[in-house]
């Protein structure tokens, strides 16, 4: 349906548009953005300088629409990381290239030492080896499964914690296992400065929830200028 006055109709989306986007009206200067009320780039008193952090650049505003995902790249913002999962999976040399790329990382293998020969040490050690060993799925199955940071950008994984029930180490704390997320459906939350505040989630049944970001591991490639998704190893791979 055509608008009956396309000036006026022009003018109204032309407003919506400044009102969203702060870069656009007429007191923002091209060099300084537009800092929100609490500003945070001022500096907070009764704190050293040296001790802060100040530098904010205008992503800072997109970041804090926590249902969004916000990337400065272009084609992820267009075609979302679909376009990334499509190549790593559906294109058989991408794929043989990308898991050449991880078996060679995780080719030496891994080793526990413990800090020192102090018993409290060794035993340290030793827990946190029964721990891997006794964990749900291998540890090699999972460093393989957060090396899918080079296909997406950045994986994330939720810990799962419980308690040893027998043996040596009963009643203590231990990593129970490492559940691999989807980054689609995964929003990282950040603050002004780039700093992990949570993660939510933006697909049902549970949207918009946000969850403390200690709960899990998110591992990020290539993190240009601290951009939380970091940059695909295929990336480039695209037309």
């Amino acid at each position: 349906m055509k608008p009956e006055n396309p000036s006026l109709y022009s003018k109204m989306i032309r407003k919506a548009g400044e009102l969203l986007n702060p870069f656009s009206r007429p007191d923002a200067s091209d060099t300084a953005p537009v800092l929100p009320p609490h500003d945070p780039a001022s500096p907070e008193p009764g704190q050293p300088i040296i001790a802060q952090e100040l530098a904010v650049s205008q992503e800072s505003y997109w970041t804090r629409f926590e249902l969004y995902q916000y990337n400065p790249d272009e084609l992820i913002t267009k075609k979302g990381f679909r376009i990334l999962e499509k190549m790593a999976t559906s294109d058989d040399t991408i794929a043989m290239g990308l898991a050449a790329l991880k078996m060679m990382r995780l080719s030496s293998g891994y080793e526990i030492i413990q800090a020192s020969d102090d018993p409290i040490d060794v035993q340290i050690a030793d827990e946190v080896a029964d721990n891997f060993d006794f964990m749900k799925g291998s540890l090699r199955e999972k460093l393989y499964s957060m090396m899918g940071t080079l296909d997406m950008g950045w994986s994330l994984h939720e810990k799962v914690w419980d308690f040893w029930e027998v043996g040596p180490h009963k009643g203590h704390v231990r990593l129970a296992g490492l559940k691999s997320k989807n980054p689609q459906w995964f929003n990282p939350s950040v603050d002004d400065f780039n700093n992990l505040t949570g993660i939510v989630m933006i697909s049902p049944p549970a949207y918009a929830r946000k969850l403390p970001h200690q709960k899990f591991l998110l591992y990020s490639a290539n993190k240009r200028y601290e951009n939380i998704f970091g940059t695909s190893r295929i990336r480039t791979l695209y037309d």
